[in-house]
């Protein structure tokens, strides 16, 4: 969820800057010489994997422990 909410602000931000460089030249009737388009090339959005291994396995591994010691305090009173 929080790459696609990346992407999105990514999508927006790039959009923004196409629209600010293009809307002034079409209002104005420039025509489409006037715009360099070898600076204008095709970008791709690359998704950061920053995850943390210690927030994925602490639940599990709290409820691991958590019921070890529920079974060792039922195997004494055995």
């Amino acid at each position: 969820m929080v790459n696609h909410l990346d992407f999105l602000q990514a999508f927006t931000n790039y959009h923004e800057n196409l629209r600010l460089t293009f809307y002034p030249k079409i209002f104005e009737n420039n025509p489409a010489d006037v715009i360099d388009w070898k600076n204008h090339q095709a970008k791709f959005h690359s998704s950061k994997q920053d995850f943390s291994w210690m927030y994925l396995t602490f639940p599990t591994l709290l409820i691991t422990l958590i019921i070890a010691s529920f079974g060792l305090l039922n195997f004494r009173k055995l």
